[in-house]
């Protein structure tokens, strides 16, 4: 199958990037980026990408091995029909060459990819959802009802970055806490995920939009994510993360009761931080014999899931069937 992907080069996109890393791990896709995305090769420093990308560069960026494109003839291609899909990355920030590829191309070979976040870009493009199949990340109900041809998708996880061999568990939290700057101390990759393969969990919750990728890097590795208002979140979003998996633990477990997890949630003005629920309550969790015995129960059913929902490889593979 060749594909041609069509995204801005000029700042990084998590979805775009997902996607992009997904299809390029297939080894039936002739990817075609057409405007390269630098970013994504091994033959880029990470420290290059530290203060220049949201996210720092983590988890999908300088990691694929480098190989030759042909970007030639382009548009020839195009009338051509030579690409069996033409895919963009976020139909916000590129449209590069959508009047040609929706000349010759019908609707079912054109994915458009919308991946804001409702807080910052609210509201589905009307004017695009009959002119190509329309992937919504931040998808409401409402929306969802009102076009239902629009299919949700979500972030994911490289394969290949799940640890193969869990560390064990040194410490209860993990140390970032979302919407707290302080907190984001780590500088490298690696000791980003360490912490929270070392750690029995890791917050997360809504920030701009509902789905995050730190709900993804902490289950795939190796760590059970405390979504605090995971009971709030739409079933139109996040649709591949194991809610009622990670519900039902939650309740086993005494976390729901605990933080009182189905009650109204309160962020602050940022929508970054949850400002009624008293994060300092997990310690008082009862850290036994049987807590550890459900705790690793759990733990390895996430694991299992995470192989066959999360990565980036099963999304693109979602999109191109």
């Amino acid at each position: 199958m060749k594909i041609l992907f069509i995204a801005n080069n000029q700042t990084n996109d998590f979805l775009s990037d997902a996607v992009y890393h997904g299809l390029a791990t297939l080894s039936y896709i002739e990817l075609v980026d057409l405007n390269p995305l630098w970013y994504m090769y091994n033959n880029v420093s990470p420290t290059d990408l530290l203060n220049r990308f949201h996210g720092r560069g983590f988890t999908y960026y300088t990691s694929l091995p480098t190989r030759e494109i042909d970007r030639n003839n382009i548009e020839y291609k195009i009338k051509t029909k030579y690409f069996d899909k033409v895919i963009y990355g976020n139909i916000r920030r590129c449209l590069d060459l959508f009047d040609l590829v929706q000349q010759y191309y019908n609707r079912e070979s054109i994915i458009l990819l919308d991946g804001n976040d409702e807080h910052n870009q609210p509201g589905i493009w009307g004017e695009f959802v009959e002119r190509g199949v329309y992937y919504r990340r931040e998808l409401s109900q409402e929306e969802h009802t009102h076009f239902s041809s629009i299919k949700p998708i979500h972030f994911a996880f490289p394969v290949n970055k799940i640890p193969k061999v869990p560390m064990n568990k040194t410490k209860l939290l993990a140390h970032i806490i979302p919407g707290v700057p302080e907190t984001f101390v780590f500088n490298d990759e690696r000791s980003y995920f360490e912490d929270y393969q070392q750690s029995l969990f890791g917050y997360t919750w809504r920030k701009a939009g509902w789905d995050c990728l730190r709900h993804y890097e902490i289950i795939c590795n190796n760590c059970i994510p405390l979504f605090l208002d995971i009971y709030h979140c739409p079933d139109t979003i996040c649709t591949t993360i194991p809610k009622e998996l990670l519900k039902e633990y939650y309740d086993i477990s005494g976390i729901t009761d605990l933080f009182d997890l189905q009650k109204e949630i309160q962020y602050d003005d940022r929508r970054c931080i949850i400002i009624n629920r008293d994060l300092s309550k997990i310690n008082n969790l009862e850290l036994n014999e049987n807590f550890y015995k459900t705790y690793f129960s759990y733990l390895k059913k996430l694991q299992g899931y995470a192989y066959n929902n999360l990565t980036t490889t099963t999304l693109a593979r979602y999109i191109i069937q």
